[in-house]
């Protein structure tokens, strides 16, 4: 990964910089929706700072389709590489930001697994092995927005070039959170299917100590008709859970496994002042960092509200929290 610096997530060492401490952990997502709808894309990767290791996940959703799961969190980042770079029985993948524009390349070759019960993933998770491969740009449209509590002027303590400020408290462990909308752009590769996408998309980044994210944490992000993009983060915004982490009506009891439509919206968020109901089109959870044993809950969902004057911002996008 090349240089890069500022709040647009491609922030690195500089030089001259306090070694980072052991405990600190970084974070980016990569997120996507096909401009069909048919399909959705979402891919993190993770690094604990000085272990040498980090964490990997690759899903591919729709309405109509399994999940398709790649995941590792606990894996190698490849020692001496330039990029955020992964090698692993069955996983190759790497992850480069262009220096000052904040495009990111990502790429994957890997072979995960089709859950019919996406749930299964933190499970036993039998499935199908599937073939999985991408080749995807994001470049982004907009300014970074920071997730309120995070860091912010409170200070950073997951912040590479200062691992030792004291952090906010209002979302625990997490000292820096950035998205931004983007334009995304590539080839992906779902077993036999080959997909061109040029669509919307976001990128995120996050750093800090522990589980990036606390429970009960949820951010969400879509575009909106009128071309405007909502981000949402909120540290207690997540729906109650059941045993297993999905949240309640997410069994549907149809046979088709859960990833099948939720008919109500699973929850409803405050945005600017006004009721943004959230409704699943397809599940995804995945694990994230094994260090910290972390679950995280994603998906695809619908968004459905208007402004105080009636216009609509509602939209597709992805959503994730972390399970009560």
């Amino acid at each position: 990964m090349t240089g890069g610096g500022g709040a647009d997530g491609t922030r690195r060492d500089p030089p001259g910089a306090a070694p980072p401490r052991p405990d600190t952990a970084e974070q980016w997502t990569f997120d996507a929706v096909a401009a069909d709808g048919s399909l959705a894309v979402s891919v993190g990767v993770g690094r604990r700072r000085g272990s040498g290791r980090g964490w990997y996940w690759l899903t591919v959703v729709g309405a109509d389709r399994e999940c398709v799961v790649v995941v590792d969190p606990d894996v190698a980042l490849t020692a001496g590489s330039a990029s955020l770079e992964y090698r692993a029985p069955g996983l190759w993948a790497d992850h480069n930001c262009s220096a000052g524009s904040g495009h990111w390349s990502v790429a994957a070759e890997a072979f995960g697994v089709s859950l019919t019960d996406p749930w299964q993933i933190w499970g036993r998770a039998f499935g199908d092995p599937t073939a999985v491969g991408a080749d995807l740009e994001w470049d982004p449209v907009e300014q970074p927005v920071e997730a309120p509590g995070a860091g912010g002027e409170t200070g950073n303590p997951g912040n590479p070039s200062n691992p030792d400020i004291p952090g906010n408290p209002d979302i625990p462990g997490v000292a820096g959170a950035w998205t931004v909308g983007c334009t995304v752009h590539g080839e992906l590769l779902v077993g036999a299917e080959r997909h061109e996408l040029d669509c919307d998309g976001v990128r995120g980044h996050q750093w800090g100590t522990g589980v990036l994210g606390p429970t009960g944490w949820l951010a969400a992000s879509w575009r909106t008709p009128t071309g405007e993009w909502r981000h949402y983060s909120a540290p207690d915004g997540a729906p109650d859970g059941a045993p297993d982490g999905a949240p309640d009506g997410a069994h549907d009891g149809t046979g088709k496994g859960h990833n099948s439509t939720v008919a109500a919206p699973v929850l409803s968020i405050d945005l600017d002042g006004t009721s943004t109901h959230v409704e699943v089109v397809a599940w995804s959870p995945v694990l994230d960092d094994a260090a910290n044993s972390g679950r995280l809950v994603m998906g695809l969902a619908r968004f459905t509200g208007h402004d105080a004057d009636g216009v609509d911002h509602g939209g597709l996008g992805w959503f994730r929290y972390r399970p009560r």
